[in-house]
């Protein structure tokens, strides 16, 4: 079972006086917290759980405050169907705007892979190609230790998943 729920988090009070609107996660019992906005405590409605119109961009943040409720709302409605691969983490990554690192090299090999699959097979076979000159000018010089020398399994293929 889980929940959202919009919260004034007063387990910190910051320097000038503040706290935290939080967009609670509750997951198996356990609590996480996404952080939305910092507000003083009088600007802050606990039973509509909006900001009161005393703060000077109160509509901007009611907006986002909504449009995070609204979202954690979909994701855990997603993830409680059980038919998509959401965990928890997931949900809060998203929640917090965490992008996945990926690398270029990830990114260019996935790249050409769907050159490959829409049949663009001379374009493809172009990138294919300045993607293996990126390739060895980064991982075949030495550049003073600052790349590591990656083995490299298939010449042919690099960048292209056979």
């Amino acid at each position: 079972m889980a929940s959202s729920k919009i919260v004034l988090f007063k387990g910190k009070k910051l320097s000038d006086g503040s706290r935290f609107v939080a967009l609670r996660l509750t997951f198996d019992r356990k609590h996480k917290f996404v952080f939305i906005e910092n507000i003083f405590e009088n600007q802050w409605d606990a039973a509509s759980k909006l900001v009161n119109r005393s703060h000077t961009h109160y509509k901007r943040i009611n907006n986002t405050i909504k449009a995070k409720d609204a979202l954690a709302a979909d994701l855990i409605l997603q993830y409680e169907s059980g038919k998509s691969d959401l965990t928890p983490e997931k949900i809060i990554n998203t929640l917090k705007d965490v992008k996945s690192s990926e690398t270029f090299f990830d990114f260019f090999s996935d790249y050409v892979e769907e050159k490959f699959k829409k049949n663009q097979d001379h374009e493809a076979t172009s990138l294919d190609g300045k993607g293996k000159n990126i390739w060895s000018f980064f991982y075949d010089k030495d550049f003073n230790g600052e790349f590591p020398n990656l083995e490299r399994e298939n010449e042919k293929s690099l960048f292209r998943k056979v």
